[in-house]
């Protein structure tokens, strides 16, 4: 276990690691995928935040890619696929305030075997290739 500092209230919280009987096995690769998913939609969000439009490539996300390493990397190594081109209607920090069922970024297993999405609002949902196949798609394929 970590002992994690919350620094606005100052308690301190117990973390279970991954591994024990709580996670199961895959549990730290999902994790770290919904981490990468959730850093690709900052960034996506930044970016048209920005530049008043949505990132159209890869090349256009290369400047931020500190304000989320872990999905410019998944980005860059294919493990993240994103549907560059779809305009967000809510860039605020946090929750969107409004709901999308398109989706905007994917790993790259999910139209084959199901997995993690992050929808164009930037929430998670764990979609069955099925799902995914029949889901509404935001910006370029």
């Amino acid at each position: 276990m970590r002992v994690a500092l919350c620094g606005i209230c100052g308690l301190a919280l117990l973390v279970a690691g991954c591994g024990g009987t709580s996670g199961g096995p895959g549990a730290g690769q999902a994790s770290r995928s919904n981490a990468s998913l959730m850093d690709v939609g900052e960034l996506y969000r930044i970016y048209t935040l920005t530049n008043k439009k949505p990132p159209e490539s890869l090349k256009d996300l290369a400047p931020l890619q500190n304000a989320g390493p872990n999905g410019f990397g998944a980005l860059k190594t294919g493990e993240i696929v994103v549907r560059y081109g779809a305009t967000m209607a809510d860039t605020e920090e946090g929750p969107s305030k409004t709901s999308s069922d398109e989706i905007l970024a994917y790993e790259k297993t999910v139209p084959e075997s199901g997995g993690a999405v992050l929808m164009l609002d930037r929430t998670m949902k764990t979609m069955t290739a099925e799902e995914f196949k029949a889901g509404k798609k935001a910006g370029k394929g």
